[in-house]
């Protein structure tokens, strides 16, 4: 399969976004490049996390439960005599399909996760 058609609407996308002199500041590239409709990075259908060759990073979540099982003993330390059963846990800009928590025994009352573009 070529890539050639997805590199060519990234350029235009990347094209359009410049201002009369065709020159574009970093912020608007970084945004392009990772934002565009149907071309960013993160706007396309793509695994990206885990331990494959066809992924292109894994995170200390993606190698199994003991990363969620860190959190989850740090909040409690945090919380102290607090009981977790009272509080929400509130995950911020996890991967697709995938939470901090997943697999791992908690106690906290509920658990809340919030991706890329999901409103607060």
């Amino acid at each position: 399969m070529s890539n050639e058609k997805p590199q060519s609407d990234l350029i235009a996308a990347l094209r359009d976004a410049t201002d009369e002199k065709g020159q574009m500041d970093y912020p608007t590239f970084v945004a392009t490049t990772l934002y565009a409709p149907e071309v960013g990075y993160y706007s396309t259908a793509k695994t990206r996390v885990g331990r494959s060759p066809e992924t292109d990073f894994f995170t200390a979540q993606s190698l199994g439960p003991i990363f969620g099982q860190l959190v989850v003993a740090a909040c409690e330390s945090l919380l102290g005599d607090a009981d977790p059963n009272s509080y929400t846990f509130v995950e911020i800009a996890a991967e697709p399909d995938r939470s901090v928590l997943q697999g791992v025994r908690h106690n906290f009352g509920a658990t809340k996760t919030i991706r890329l573009f999901d409103s607060l």
